[in-house]
């Protein structure tokens, strides 16, 4: 742990990086949710192989994941969490454990830094709450070939390329005072057949939901463990890590 005007020194670059961060992710999960997180295979097959109208095929990859994304997110967030705790841990003597489910994520943790926590749960919230969710109606499934965190429909779609035709006909039959009558009527064909696969990056809502319930839990626990602060020394002043840990599922 530096000293007080070591941490002062680098409050606003820490704090503007993490906010910059934090920013340019929910923009991302609110914007671009479709270029960065789905990707497709579409080919064309005519029914006749000397069909001139060939058509090209089209292929978007996936650049990057919503899991990674919020690891990316988190990673950074980290340092902001560190510096904070290490900041309040040298003014105040006011500490508690944090607890949740009965687990300790960490110990002696100074009642400032658990109310400025508090607070940014609340964005860290609102972060998961934005990430988008795969599609529902089709059937998804993991596809580790191609990286963790992507899916891939379970069946190709098939959809069908059409060709408009008129056919002539009859109305009325020629007789001998009168020339027949004819019309015409519009026919559709099926042409070829579209086989498309499409992969997705985004999240189950199964996986959303339990990361949101884990940041429910651990503001809870913040919530508590302010209430339990006192005059206990800090022994650890690194957690941001743990929260995030938690937050996505890993390590308690």
């Amino acid at each position: 742990m530096g000293k007080m005007h070591e941490l002062l020194a680098v409050e606003k670059t820490i704090g503007n990086r993490a906010k910059s961060i934090m920013e340019e992710t929910l923009k991302t999960f609110k914007d671009k949710a479709a270029e960065f997180y789905t990707g497709r295979f579409k080919s064309y097959k005519p029914n006749n192989e000397n069909d001139p109208n060939l058509l090209p095929t089209e292929t978007k990859e996936i650049v990057d994941t919503v899991p990674k994304k919020l690891a990316y997110t988190f990673g950074t967030l980290t340092e902001e969490y560190d510096w904070l705790l290490q900041k309040e841990s040298t003014n105040q003597r006011a500490k508690s454990d944090l607890v949740v489910d009965g687990a300790t994520l960490a110990t002696d943790l100074p009642a400032t830094f658990l109310i400025a926590l508090e607070h940014r749960l609340a964005k860290v919230r609102e972060v998961i709450l934005s990430a988008p969710t795969l599609p529902n109606g089709p059937v998804w499934v993991e596809d580790k070939q191609k990286g963790e965190g992507i899916f891939r429909l379970n069946e190709p779609l098939k959809s069908y390329r059409t060709s408009k035709t008129f056919v002539p006909f009859i109305l009325v039959p020629a007789t001998d005072k009168h020339p027949a009558q004819a019309s015409k009527e519009e026919r559709t064909d099926t042409v070829g057949e579209y086989t498309e696969m499409q992969w997705d990056g985004r999240v189950t809502s199964a996986y959303k939901s339990a990361a949101l319930e884990r940041v429910d839990k651990l503001m809870a626990a913040t919530q508590k463990a302010i209430r339990r602060a006192n005059d206990i020394d800090a022994s650890d002043s690194a957690i941001g890590k743990k929260i995030f840990d938690f937050v996505l599922g890993g390590k308690k």
